[in-house]
């Protein structure tokens, strides 16, 4: 939430709520995506916190947080101020941020996921999904 509210301030743009919301509930996806990867591995028996979560609650909490991620995203991308500020473009990043959302939470139930930054190194449709999304965000620059 900290760079999220850097970054815009460095780049002078005031931080639009929908933005700061998406923020909040994309870390708190990935926070319960990192707990689920980690049940894959024998990490549990090192980290004492992973037994005060449940399977199918992790899974709920991830399902939760991966929809209120979507929806904010959605009425940011929608927002007259978003608009104003990036142009109708952006609501053709929704089903790009969906598409990449559902990967990472395949990648996840495949017992990957862990390290965030690996991943989005190394699986190469999520590499995608970002690539069209700079591109179709990016687009009136180009």
């Amino acid at each position: 939430m900290l760079r999220l509210l850097a970054g815009t301030l460095a780049v002078g743009i005031p931080p639009s709520r929908w933005l700061l919301l998406t923020g909040l509930f994309l870390a708190l996806f990935l926070g319960f995506s990192k707990r689920k990867a980690e049940t894959f591995h024998d990490v549990a028996s090192q980290r004492t916190v992973l037994s005060k979560y449940t399977a199918s609650m992790l899974d709920s909490f991830m399902a939760i947080t991966m929809t209120s991620t979507l929806i904010t995203y959605s009425l940011y991308a929608t927002s007259l101020e978003s608009q104003a500020q990036h142009g109708e473009r952006l609501i053709f990043t929704v089903p790009v941020v969906v598409f990449g959302l559902l990967r990472y939470t395949y990648q996840v139930h495949q017992g990957r996921g862990e390290d965030l930054a690996r991943e989005l190194l190394q699986d190469r449709w999520i590499l995608f999904a970002l690539a069209v999304w700079l591109l179709i965000f990016l687009g009136h620059r180009f």
